[in-house]
């Protein structure tokens, strides 16, 4: 693993957008786990309008239509690519608070059930944390760990399958992680997004990185 100073010029060569490599004193990333993901349009709710060749989704209040068979009747969209073995690293930009990010199996459900717009966490199939005014929320199997608030709209997301963690990371003002998942990982993961009408999410591209296969090309290490 190479280690990305938090400052200075060696931090700077890291950074290309808004993407920028977290490293509290414990973390080591290599530049080779950034991921460049996009949204998977298929999966997006019918409010959800995405550009950018799918690097960013906005939700506005006026839909597209009907949705298709594979969309999220909730205010979600999940990305094109999933993982079942190995380390990524992602970042994701949010123009404002009220938007959750996180990584489910396949099964997730995409219909609507009872009143939330939302399903990330809220199962045994998913791993979220909700991005709130004053607060974040840790989610999974229907419970939710209340934290301290963050500023920064830039938060990254870190996914060891082979150590069973999933770290997410607040990048501004300073890099500072949030909260970890421990669990043991025994299905392709995709990253899902919730976000509130008017919200809008970017996925950060590094120039270089590598395109993650899918799951059936993903090679173990």
């Amino acid at each position: 693993m190479l280690s990305v100073p938090g400052g200075g010029l060696a931090a700077d060569k890291w950074r290309s957008g808004c993407a920028v490599f977290p490293q509290p004193t414990a973390v080591l990333l290599s530049p080779t786990d950034y991921r460049n993901l996009t949204f998977d349009p298929v999966s997006a709710n019918r409010h959800f309008y995405l550009s950018r060749q799918d690097q960013q989704v906005k939700h506005c209040r006026q839909s597209r239509g009907p949705g298709g068979p594979g969309s999220f009747e909730l205010w979600q969209v999940q990305c094109a690519q999933s993982f079942q073995a190995g380390h990524h690293y992602w970042e994701v930009r949010a123009s404002d608070h009220s938007v959750t990010l996180g990584v489910s199996y396949p099964q997730l459900p995409r219909c609507r059930l009872g009143p939330h717009t939302d399903n990330i966490g809220r199962g045994p199939c998913s791993w979220g944390l909700c991005v709130q005014e004053d607060s974040l929320q840790a989610w999974h199997n229907g419970e939710a760990q209340r934290l301290p608030g963050v500023s920064g709209r830039l938060l990254g997301m870190d996914l060891d399958l082979a150590s069973g963690c999933l770290t997410f990371y607040s990048l501004e003002p300073q890099t500072q992680p949030l909260y970890t998942f421990h669990a043991l990982f025994n299905q392709p993961l995709t990253p899902v997004f919730w976000l509130l009408e008017g919200r809008t999410l970017t996925l950060c591209h590094q120039p270089g990185a590598v395109f993650p296969p899918g799951p059936q090309e993903e090679v173990l290490s």
